[in-house]
């Protein structure tokens, strides 16, 4: 259905005003909006092969964009990406291995409240990513995955002027049932990495508080995903997570004290190691350029890689009782 919603204000008379559906925000949110751009900073290999490309329909014939997929061994993206001024208020989003799978009513139309992962955009976002644990669903590479991407896209001076809104799939598969939908299928692809290639490739970790791969919840100032975490240290270790290009869990991070230290202990998943790493403490959040070189306790490891390394940070009679914030930097690889 259609849905345009028209708000005129001329000479104190209002000319028309046409009040659009709406569909109910899911109250579940698994993701949330990925702020995360590409960074001038990071040097990554690709470990994805190129994304599979979809059309975005809206109102059955209105092309507003496209659905970008693809994998690496860990998971699944699905990018939604606007054009032409059209942005995206909800998405919902279900993957299955059949389109049996999909959820849907008698009728087969197809019930996005019942998705697995839905976001709620305010405001109006021009692009977003899902990032799918393979593991969650037990994919396997080389499996036909069946894609339902359900959006509410809005277009013009939202939500207070004159705009249009639309319900939007993303596919190039006509679903069946009596209303319009399209879905995708996309197959999984072993990543590819260049073996003959004998640089140690590394990138950009950082340390964060959960174990979640769009998890910044304590970003530095205005990056998008350079991370810290705050925590008040006990003699009892608390464990935090290395991550790397945004998505890669390279290895976890494990923080206590006692009288005299504060120790950060590194331990890195394999395959991956650390090549250098920068470790700073404050009692104040972090913000401006990140500048890793300047922090206090920096080591630069030799051999040139290591799977693991202690900080042991002299204690401070400022940090009593304190929340500090800490934050890890690393490089990281092979990437």
């Amino acid at each position: 259905m259609k849905h345009i919603i028209y708000f005129l204000i001329a000479l104190s008379v209002v000319a028309m005003f046409l009040v659009g559906c709406q569909v109910k925000p899911n109250s579940i949110t698994k993701v949330q909006d990925n702020l995360a751009g590409t960074d001038p900073i990071m040097d990554v290999k690709t470990l994805n092969n190129a994304p599979a490309t979809y059309p975005i329909w809206a109102g059955q014939n209105i092309n507003v964009g496209n659905m970008e997929v693809s994998n690496d061994a860990q998971y699944l993206y699905v990018t939604y990406n606007l054009i032409n001024g059209w942005m995206l208020t909800e998405t919902h989003l279900h993957v299955a291995s059949s389109l049996a799978g999909i959820p849907k009513n008698k009728k087969g139309i197809p019930v996005p409240g019942q998705f697995q992962y839905a976001t709620t955009h305010n405001p109006p976002v021009q692009t977003f990513t899902y990032n799918i644990l393979l593991a969650d669903h037990g994919f396997v590479m080389g499996q036909e995955l069946y894609i339902a991407a359900h959006a509410v896209v809005v277009n013009g001076d939202y939500p207070n002027g004159i705009y249009q809104s639309e319900t939007g799939w993303g596919g190039d598969n006509p679903g069946g049932g009596p209303r319009w939908w399209f879905y995708l299928k996309y197959t999984l692809v072993e990543p590819t990495r260049d073996e003959d290639d004998p640089e140690f490739n590394v990138t950009t970790a950082m340390m964060r508080m959960n174990d979640v791969a769009n998890d910044f919840t304590y970003n530095w100032g205005t990056h998008p995903w350079f991370s810290y975490v705050k925590m008040y240290p006990s003699m009892t270790p608390q464990t935090f997570y290395f991550y790397a290009a945004q998505h890669y869990r390279v290895g976890e991070v494990e923080i206590w004290k006692d009288n005299n230290f504060l120790y950060v202990e590194i331990n890195m998943d394999t395959p991956y190691e650390m090549q250098q790493s920068h470790l700073n403490v404050k009692l104040t959040g972090y913000s401006g350029p990140p500048s890793f070189g300047l922090f206090p306790y920096t080591m630069t490891h030799n051999p040139r890689v290591t799977n693991s390394y202690l900080y042991q940070v002299p204690w401070q009679p400022a940090w009593d009782n304190m929340e500090l914030n800490i934050a890890l930097h690393g490089e990281v690889g092979p990437f």
